[in-house]
């Protein structure tokens, strides 16, 4: 009994360990990138994706984010700029469906992989599956203006 619970804390520790090496260094790209501007550059890129789904150009970095960096971090993210850059409740609902199938593309990938996953039919499978659900749910939602968080727009918003 003693030797199952010995390896299995060492196998425990041996993949948190192989974890914390892909996660932590992306952590701190991820600053980086937010302290010199890279990802509002990087952001622009995602636009092409934002309009093929009929969503706003303000949310193509919530989007980038997601992607890159997975719901945890990507949460804050989004709610940040749902209040303050206006998002709409359906570029919100696109933005979550299509993260939900699809986010922390590179660290999930580089995990996986890590314990002996195929890459690249893994982020194939993901995104396309993403893309195909985002895109059809869209098609059914009627665009709108309505804020995803009204009370966000009110006095505050007037005075800054």
């Amino acid at each position: 009994m003693r030797e199952l619970i010995m390896d299995a804390l060492a196998g425990g520790l041996s993949q948190s360990w192989l974890i914390a090496r892909i996660v932590i260094p992306l952590m701190i790209l991820l600053q980086l990138g937010r302290d010199l501007k890279l990802l509002d550059g990087l952001a622009r890129l995602m636009s092409p994706l934002t309009r093929f789904f009929g969503m706003s150009g303000k949310s193509a970095f919530p989007l980038l984010v997601g992607l890159v960096f997975g719901l945890s971090y990507g949460a804050g993210v989004i709610f940040d700029s749902a209040r303050e850059d206006g998002l709409t409740r359906r570029d919100l609902l696109l933005l979550v469906i299509f993260l939900v199938g699809c986010h922390a593309v590179i660290e999930d990938t580089l995990v996986f992989v890590a314990v002996g996953a195929d890459g690249r039919l893994l982020l194939a499978s993901r995104i396309g599956v993403a893309l195909a659900v985002t895109w059809i749910i869209s098609i059914f939602l009627k665009p709108t203006t309505t804020p995803a968080f009204p009370d966000a727009f009110g006095k505050d918003r007037e005075t800054r």
